[in-house]
């Protein structure tokens, strides 16, 4: 058993984990985090799934003769389908509010990536193209220095995490932290790739559809103008108990009419379960 790929999975699941923990009570609602981690982990899971079977059939092996071979994931996943796979699954999995899913989700995904990568140090795979950099290093079997690609990688996505999170915290169009992730996990990929040691045909064109889908769902995000902003558990509460106590005349002493309210209601306001309520400008 191939125990460095096991430890990356788990490191990875740790660096989204860690990100879920910093966030509950603060950019997501404090009992957000169960279910969030269950959305990220079936994801990934279903992702590797899919990556590791659409490997299969690239390589020419049946999946249905063969379904042994499908847990094998060391012997290659496409990191493509595995990631296409993810999202449709989370998408799907999240369908009743996929929007404030993704928002409230993205940052520990990214979170979770970077810790992924930083596992390089222990599989041995951080190394890239050479380089005479102050910082390059080389391996223990050879005299040629490197780019530290993999650390480079979880840095840049440590540094997208921490940006994520800074804009959650800010009024932000719904849906566009979901977007926005997607784009920079795409463009920190097709930035470093060229670093990477050629090994067949690479996954650019996935890292590139990656920044074209980000980029026109965060246009359009933008453009529709639908706001999410956090607020605290105790605020639904109150507007729960203030909606208790409307008079007979329609309105409540420390809120908007009945009118104004069923008005509001037509608005596009989905009640989001991470903690968020929507609003329109």
């Amino acid at each position: 058993m191939e125990f460095r790929l096991l430890f990356a999975a788990l490191l990875g699941v740790a660096g989204a984990e860690l990100v879920l923990r910093r966030e509950a009570g603060r950019t997501n609602a404090h009992d957000a985090t169960p279910e969030l981690r269950d959305l990220l982990l079936f994801a990934g899971c279903i992702g590797l799934l899919g990556g590791r079977i659409a490997a299969m059939i690239a390589g020419g092996t049946n999946p249905f003769t063969r379904p042994g071979d499908i847990i094998v994931f060391r012997a290659g996943v496409e990191t493509g389908y595995a990631a296409l796979f993810a999202l449709l699954t989370f998408a799907l999995s999240a369908r009743k509010d996929f929007w404030g899913a993704s928002d409230a989700a993205a940052p520990a995904a990214l979170g979770g990536l970077g810790a992924w990568h930083l596992s390089c140090l222990i599989r041995n795979s951080c190394l890239g193209s050479a380089s005479g950099l102050p910082w390059a290093f080389s391996s223990g079997a050879s005299d040629v220095t490197r780019h530290p690609i993999g650390l480079y990688t979880a840095l840049l996505f440590a540094a997208a995490t921490i940006g994520l999170i800074w804009w959650k915290r800010r009024r932000h169009p719904l849906g566009v932290i979901g977007a926005a992730a997607l784009l920079v996990a795409g463009a920190i990929r097709l930035l470093t790739e060229p670093l990477r040691p050629g090994i067949g045909s690479g996954p650019e064109l996935w890292y590139g559809a990656a920044v074209i889908a980000g980029a026109g769902v965060l246009i359009w995000r933008l453009r529709l103008g639908v706001y999410a902003v956090p607020v605290k558990d105790e605020d639904t509460h109150a507007e729960d108990n203030n909606a208790e106590h409307t008079n007979d005349s329609g309105t409540d002493a420390s809120g908007p009419s009945t009118a104004a309210r069923r008005l509001l209601s037509r608005l596009p306001r989905p009640r989001l379960p991470w903690g968020q309520r929507s609003s329109n400008p």
